[in-house]
């Protein structure tokens, strides 16, 4: 049992109790479109009341998962297990599982409360219970007082709160989520992915989340599963996907990564880049796939750089100190970014905290760097790198 604290005044989420409805698992489920792989193998084992983020590019297969699961799509192999039963064959409407979708599906001839209550006369329930479990849904999203308008009569914000009260009104114990706040604007995305977060803590829901928004994944999971060519490339929490990626696709994919890609040689602790020999902690090399001889990277978060005037000294924990140009300073508000030329058609992006770097040199020529504990290296298998797969998935290929 895991317990996540969402904020200093909220009571702890109790994950994977005994007996808590919402346990789901995926069984080497794939599926495929004449020879286009939409999802490959999908093994998934998610725990009651756990948010779980499917997180990739277009064309990566979390759509398609998130359909199988929800009964749209009959997978070609493998099964869908929730608390103990086969759903594999089992209808939508039979499953029990709300959905939320990213344009909202409201009918627009029905009222909010109309909207709400309809799964309710779908599963004929009574209509003094269906009031009351309107006005509770209302509640719920804090919509009260809406329920005789109609959808045109409401924000987008307001849209994708009714459509979440008609995904719980059933009281389902497990929640679809199919990219729903990517039509909203940034502000509101944000204050709606706390309204979700605190309505899936509040029921102890399981939620399946959809979304190609990293940032979105990073504040609202329990766990994210990446990704990539139908298959899940890596999974596990926020934290350990940004500091410990296991592939080149998840370091490039999770966050903005510098990569300097080369030959391993463990023997001698170093990867033989375009910029010259790099070194590696000891620990960076406790890992599997990386073999002497074999192609790797070595991965730096720009946070995790310095920069310092050209003629500065290397510290012992120093993993490089190579020479570079600014070519670019970005302003962001809190941070600014640089971009250093380090040589031709190879950059480094440098974050620093505060208005200026107080160590930050005057010139253009600088030296930059990492200390020792802080590169990542990941084997390089010769899969596409996020941004070369966000260009292929530009196809029109199945989600």
């Amino acid at each position: 049992m895991v317990t996540v604290q969402r904020s200093e005044d909220a009571a702890p989420r109790r994950i994977g109790e005994p007996g808590q409805p919402g346990a789901l698992s995926l069984r080497g489920v794939s599926k495929l479109y004449g020879d286009v792989v939409a999802v490959r193998d999908v093994d998934l084992e998610v725990r009651p009341g756990e948010f779980v983020t499917l997180l990739g590019p277009s064309g990566s297969g979390k759509t398609t998962t998130l359909r199988i699961i929800a009964g749209f799509i009959r997978p070609d192999a493998g099964t869908v297990v929730l608390d103990g039963q086969d759903l594999t064959k089992v209808p939508p409407h039979r499953r029990g599982i709300g959905m939320v979708f990213q344009n909202y599906a409201l009918f627009p001839h029905m009222t909010v409360a109309g909207n709400i209550a309809f799964p309710l006369e779908m599963r004929r329930v009574p209509k003094a219970q269906r009031a009351r479990l309107v006005e509770d849904a209302l509640r719920l999203v804090r919509l009260e007082g809406f329920g005789d308008r109609y959808p045109r009569q409401l924000s987008g914000g307001q849209q994708q709160r009714v459509a979440l009260a008609r995904a719980l009104v059933f009281h389902p114990s497990v929640l679809l989520m199919d990219e729903p706040l990517g039509a909203l604007d940034k502000k509101l995305r944000e204050a709606l992915q706390l309204e979700v977060m605190r309505v899936a803590h509040q029921l102890g829901l399981t939620v399946i989340y959809v979304t190609h928004d990293q940032e979105e994944a990073l504040v609202m999971s329990d766990r994210i599963a990446v990704y990539s060519h139908g298959r899940i490339a890596q999974i596990g929490t926020g934290e350990e996907l940004y500091e410990r990626p296991a592939s080149l696709f998840v370091a490039d994919f999770i966050g903005e990564s510098n990569i300097f890609r080369g030959i391993l040689r463990p023997s001698a602790g170093v990867v033989e880049t375009a910029v010259g020999p790099l070194r590696a902690a000891a620990e960076a090399w406790a890992r599997e796939g990386l073999r002497e001889g074999g192609a790797g990277a070595v991965v730096v978060r720009p946070e995790r750089m310095w920069m310092r005037a050209p003629d500065a000294e290397p510290r012992p924990s120093d993993a490089a100190a190579l020479r570079g140009r600014i070519r670019e300073v970005i302003y962001l508000g809190s941070t600014r970014k640089y971009v250093v030329e380090l040589a031709p058609e190879i950059t480094a992006v440098v974050r620093t905290q505060g208005p200026r770097l107080a160590d930050a040199p005057t010139g253009p020529e600088v030296l930059v760097g990492w200390d020792l504990a802080d590169g990542v290296l990941v084997p390089d298998t010769g899969e596409e790198t996020a941004a070369e797969e966000a260009e292929e998935a530009a196809a029109p290929v199945p989600r």
